[in-house]
């Protein structure tokens, strides 16, 4: 088993950031570009971090990465499989699969849980046996 679990390949992201009447007449979109060309492997049982100072597109990669937002352009493969071409069963089984470990802890974890409780919540929700 050699292929990656996943990759990505020429992932970039880009933001339409004005609708104005000008941009509209004109036909000129602006765009902010917040991921550019981003190639990556990660292969089984490694422990990615993705580190950038603030507002260099962190988030937006990992939002692609887990098909919360599409890609404006590239490629992510998980187990070998496009998850922009993924149908509902597909993705779904995905999703059981792939999250993320937010920045802010209180986004992450509630503070009302045991640790026990926060460990065990994702693995009922995603209908694992604890």
């Amino acid at each position: 088993m050699n292929q990656p679990l996943i990759s990505g390949e020429g992932l970039t992201k880009r933001f339409d950031i004005s609708r104005l009447m000008s941009d509209i007449i004109t036909g000129k979109h602006p765009q902010l570009q917040a991921v550019v060309d981003v190639d990556f492997t990660l292969q089984r049982g490694e422990t990615p971090g993705i580190v950038g100072e603030s507002g260099c597109g962190k988030t937006t990669l990992g939002r692609m990465l887990i098909k919360l937002i599409p890609a404006t352009e590239g490629t992510v493969l998980f187990d070998g499989q496009d998850i922009a071409h993924m149908n509902r069963v597909e993705e779904l089984a995905f999703r059981r699969r792939a999250q993320r470990v937010f920045q802010n802890p209180f986004d992450a974890l509630n503070p009302h849980f045991t640790i026990l409780r926060s460990l065990r919540e994702p693995l009922h929700n995603a209908r694992v046996p604890a």
